[in-house]
């Protein structure tokens, strides 16, 4: 027996229109009432009718969503500022219209999962959504648990991605305290084992594979010139210090201690 359907109604922002009530179809209970609840959508759609197939379809991947239709000077609905959510399903039956909405604001729609809804998925069309920046595309035949099994490994994905994009942003923020001019990724990485191990020597096969990327390997002769010219961005209390076949260490150099060894050395002589 299929559970009665949920009516629920969301207040549009100030000033805006277009918002209708959205429906959702009461789940079992199960691991899947666990994947619907992260999805926040906004569905966008192309045309006069807001009731289609494929509208009902990816309001039934949603916790909630908004539903706004697409016109060619279109611009509402896309900010999250005040309404946030992390799912953006673009509905239409034209596929040209449909990339080309994605082309124009995939750059508010980066940390978000795009999804292409379409009455019938061919190849070609599906290809050329995919290729335009569309990380999946559903139709009228993907089954709904199915579709939230994907949506949620989409989701993960991005998720993954933004917090590795944070951790870069807070690493070469951090790196600034230690260099005096802007670092290469890969310089930013060695640097980081470097001053994880202050004052200990890191071997030269670990500083390498902490900047291999499945383009180009780093060659031993590759890490002397990365370490050279980090030795040259590095700030005058700061230096990395070779220790031969047992690597380089990063060490904080006093001023004082510094002056004071030099003038020791002087009255030697």
């Amino acid at each position: 027996m299929s559970s009665p359907p949920i009516q629920i109604r969301t207040s549009p922002p100030t000033g805006s229109t277009g918002v209708r009530p959205i429906r959702l179809h009461a789940a079992p209970r199960g691991d899947n009432d666990r994947i619907r609840a992260e999805v926040a959508g906004r569905i966008f759609y192309f045309g006069n009718a807001s009731d289609t197939p494929e509208i009902a379809h990816a309001k039934r991947l949603c916790n909630s969503a908004y539903v706004a239709k697409i016109s060619d000077d279109y611009t509402a609905f896309v900010d999250d500022a005040k309404n946030y959510y992390n799912t953006v399903f673009v509905v239409g039956t034209d596929p040209a219209r449909v990339r080309k909405f994605l082309r124009t604001y995939r750059p508010l729609f980066m940390r978000k999962a795009k999804i292409a809804l379409v009455k019938e998925s061919r190849p070609r069309s599906r290809a050329q959504m995919l290729n335009t920046g569309f990380d999946d595309v559903f139709d009228l035949d993907t089954h709904p648990l199915e579709a939230s099994v994907r949506l949620d490994a989409i989701l993960g994905r991005v998720a993954h991605s933004h917090a590795a994009e944070t951790f870069d942003d807070v690493l070469k923020t951090h790196m600034r305290f230690y260099a005096d001019t802007k670092l290469l990724e890969r310089e930013v990485r060695i640097l980081a084992l470097l001053i994880a191990n202050r004052g200990m020597p890191v071997r030269k096969h670990l500083l390498t594979a902490s900047t291999k990327s499945p383009h180009k390997s780093i060659t031993p002769k590759s890490l002397q010139v990365l370490i050279s010219g980090l030795r040259g961005k590095l700030k005058p209390n700061f230096r990395i210090v070779s220790h031969g076949a047992s690597g380089y260490s990063f060490e904080e150099v006093s001023a004082v201690a510094e002056r004071l060894a030099t003038a020791t050395r002087a009255e030697t002589h």
